[in-house]
């Protein structure tokens, strides 16, 4: 492996490490500053509470394991370009992924982070220049891209804005990263443990991330009764929050007011909608007779979906947990930057 390439793992393993101190209320010369950023990340953003910001902290903890990345970049050399990232800032941190590709495979990167996830992404970003100074000079976090030079662009957004950057960036590589949802299967005879697991898939961040289950395949001949224990344990955290509990309280009124089903669930709405798409504190369900519908559903909206839970896809509770080399809208991102 090139030695430069095991030089950045070494700073990224060292992040880790800090990361996973912090967590464990561990103290190191770090702890004050990753503190004051997520008690500024909750006043910058409502929906960052400080359990969903550690929680992604810890995700990105175990993936920056130095056999892990080592593995992953194994196929890989060093490229030096200079790669723009437009971030998203639907969960915390969710840009650091490519931040974390790019850095790895030695390019330069201009960063604009979501105005919704900008003090999570400038701290990780000095960590980073803290624990080894050959990053100074390799990270550039701006407000606008505009009057910066460029060799590619990665960008996550809406489907309206990324129709507007293809359209903008037609003479340069670009990765463009739209809005999808994950969906789970779950056949009649799901277990209360798979049950529980599935929860966190749909209640973890408010439901608002692109791997959050949105909709469910649910078998036919399934005891919907069981649903009414769907949940619980997020249910005092939920309720807890202004903003998740006005959309609950909206949503199941417009259901209420216009005569569409629904299950009120005391703290979410559970609807039957073919759509993919649910409003937050909204989750769609589909009962289907056959696996065959199911899969011929997914493969027809496949450009929609992130991710599939259950029935030997990706294991129940997981779906917020990907691994380093699963991809977001399976596009591999280091492919991606070789090909630069």
């Amino acid at each position: 492996m090139d030695k430069a390439i095991e030089n950045r793992i070494e700073t990224f393993s060292a992040l880790g490490e800090l990361l996973k101190a912090y967590l464990e209320k561990t103290p190191t010369p770090y702890s004050s500053k990753i503190q004051v950023a997520i008690n500024e990340a909750q006043k910058e953003n409502p929906w960052f509470t400080s359990q969903n910001i550690e929680y992604m902290l810890n995700c990105i903890a175990h993936q920056l394991s130095p056999q892990i990345l080592k593995n992953w970049l194994t196929p890989f050399k060093t490229k030096e370009k200079t790669i723009a990232i437009i971030m998203a800032g639907n969960i915390p941190l969710v840009g650091f992924h490519d931040l974390l590709a790019c850095l790895l495979m030695g390019c330069k990167v201009i960063v604009k982070p979501s105005s919704k996830d900008a003090k999570l992404m400038h701290m990780i970003c000095s960590l980073i220049v803290e624990l080894s100074s050959n990053f100074k000079d390799k990270i550039n976090l701006v407000h606008s891209l505009i009057g910066h030079s460029y060799d590619a662009l990665i960008a996550t957004g809406s489907n309206a804005s990324n129709t507007q950057f293809k359209k903008y960036m037609q003479n340069k590589p670009c990765l463009f990263r739209g809005h999808r949802n994950a969906v789970a299967i779950l056949s009649k005879d799901i277990s209360d443990e798979q049950l529980n697991l599935l929860a966190k898939d749909v209640f973890q961040y408010f439901g608002m991330g692109c791997r959050n289950v949105s909709k469910l395949f649910i078998e036919q001949g399934f005891d919907f009764k069981r649903m009414n224990q769907f949940g619980l344990e997020y249910q005092t955290a939920l309720e807890a929050h202004n903003k998740y509990m006005n959309n609950y309280q909206y949503y199941k009124t417009i259901y209420a007011l216009n005569n569409i089903a629904f299950y009120d669930m005391g703290f979410y709405s559970l609807k039957e909608d073919v759509s993919l798409h649910a409003m937050v504190s909204v989750l769609h369900y589909q009962v289907y007779e056959e696996l065959s519908e199911v899969y011929k559903q997914i493969e027809n909206q496949s450009n929609a979906i992130q991710c599939v839970i259950g029935l030997n896809h990706v294991d129940f509770g997981m779906a917020q947990q990907p691994k380093v080399d699963q991809y977001a809208d399976q596009i591999n991102t280091l492919e991606f930057i070789d090909g630069i």
